[in-house]
């Protein structure tokens, strides 16, 4: 019994094959179009956050806030956004869950970012070890 799907021959697969190129450069046209769109990276923080959790930035990107909706109740927890030890964000509350808490501070000095970077997000308060929550990276394509 023949196969229900055949390989395409001759003519069509050269067409086939030039639509393959094209797509790629379809693609690579809206990657460069990007900049100074805007983006949120979400960081989950779903165990002990006394060490931190890392998080990689796969474009290069300026910061411009950092919200925290926290997943559990830890007494005056918050979790702050940092590049090694430099703070980018203030302290965020990350103490009862279901609760919205946004940066009120992003430093200018650390907000611009290399694709590639590896950020934190670590519990800079409180009860480190019951911190849990979400938190967004938020901020635009350079």
């Amino acid at each position: 019994m023949p196969s229900v799907i055949a390989k395409l021959a001759g003519a069509a697969r050269s067409l086939y094959v030039n639509m393959i190129a094209k797509i790629d450069e379809l693609i690579d046209r809206a990657n460069m179009d990007v900049s100074y769109q805007a983006v949120v990276i979400p960081v989950v923080v779903s165990a002990d956050a006394s060490g931190g959790q890392n998080v990689t930035i796969p474009f290069a990107m300026k910061i411009t806030g950092f919200d925290v909706i926290g997943t559990a109740t830890a007494a005056a927890s918050t979790l702050q956004l940092r590049s090694g030890t430099n703070a980018i964000s203030s302290a965020v509350a990350c103490a009862a869950a279901d609760a919205k808490a946004s940066t009120t501070q992003v430093v200018q000095a650390y907000a611009a970012v290399a694709d590639g970077a590896v950020l934190n997000v670590i519990a800079a308060s409180g009860t480190p070890a019951d911190a849990r929550g979400i938190s967004y990276v938020k901020g635009y394509r350079t």
